[in-house]
């Protein structure tokens, strides 16, 4: 949103984030630390709230992840995670035995 790169500060952070739009939820991934903490901020900023529904609809759900391989082991896990989950297969089996994601391994570690 070229509005919220005008804004600079955390705003500027969160617009330079790769952004996907899946089933209601706008996630914008940024690399972990500072970035990530910046773009979290930038989301408690009701006029950054107020332009990504402006841009995407107001219904639209924001969230904030690390990028794969970037940030603590909690942010890669959190982002591994709802990356799983947001597969619409694995999705549906977890809903159909009533199960709960506990971990994500990448197929990359080798365990």
């Amino acid at each position: 949103v070229v509005d919220l790169e005008k804004m600079g500060g955390s705003a500027a952070v969160l617009a330079k984030g790769r952004a996907t739009l899946d089933r209601g939820t706008l996630t914008v991934a940024l690399h972990g630390g500072r970035e990530l903490a910046e773009g979290r901020r930038a989301l408690r900023d009701p006029t950054v709230v107020e332009l990504v529904a402006r841009h995407y609809g107001e219904r639209v759900k924001v969230d904030v992840d690390a990028l794969l391989d970037t940030g603590t082991e909690n942010d890669r896990q959190k982002a591994l995670a709802r990356k799983v989950l947001a597969d619409p297969d694995v999705k549906r089996v977890v809903d159909a035995l009533g199960a709960t994601l506990l971990r994500a391994v990448p197929l990359t570690d080798g365990e």
